[in-house]
């Protein structure tokens, strides 16, 4: 395990020491472009992360289903690009805490925890704990699972939560 500082800039050892540039995959590399860029609300930096066909999934979502179809998914830049510029607009000022990172053997994929600390553009706090799952192919972001509480989001998105 590895950990972010709380600005991305960073990466330290699980003691908390800085850890050396060779020390980090590549793959981890673009999981902390993926971080700055977000906490910068950075969009040309993220849509550089991804690749024509390139996926967001959200498995968990406010109606409380989860199978296939009946949760929020992003394919291709196009609607990648869409999902991120309607969340930097509704979400305003951006922090994050608690970034570890656990790459798993083979070292293309990443499992971050993470918690975030935002201030929607409407004025509310949103605070939610994160689980995301990084595909890391060519450089770039190949899918991203995000993982995190429904009801905590809906509530500080406007989005209707229970049953569809």
């Amino acid at each position: 395990m590895t950990r972010l500082t709380d600005d991305a800039a960073t990466f330290l050892s699980v003691d908390g020491a800085p850890l050396e540039e060779a020390d980090v995959s590549p793959a981890e590399r673009v999981v902390q472009r993926f971080f700055l860029a977000a906490l910068a609300k950075d969009a040309l930096a993220t849509m550089a992360l991804y690749t024509a066909d390139s996926v967001i999934e959200i498995p968990f979502n406010e109606s409380g289903r989860t199978e296939e179809g009946a949760y929020r998914r992003y394919a291709g830049l196009a609607e990648i690009t869409l999902f991120t510029e309607q969340s930097h607009a509704a979400e305003g000022e951006m922090g994050a805490s608690d970034i570890e990172l656990h790459r798993v053997e083979g070292g293309n994929t990443i499992f971050v925890e993470s918690r975030g600390h935002i201030v929607m553009s409407s004025g509310r706090e949103y605070r939610n704990r994160y689980v995301f799952r990084f595909d890391i192919e060519g450089g770039t972001i190949r899918r991203l699972r995000e993982y995190y509480n429904p009801v905590t989001s809906g509530l500080a998105f406007g989005r209707k939560i229970g049953p569809a």
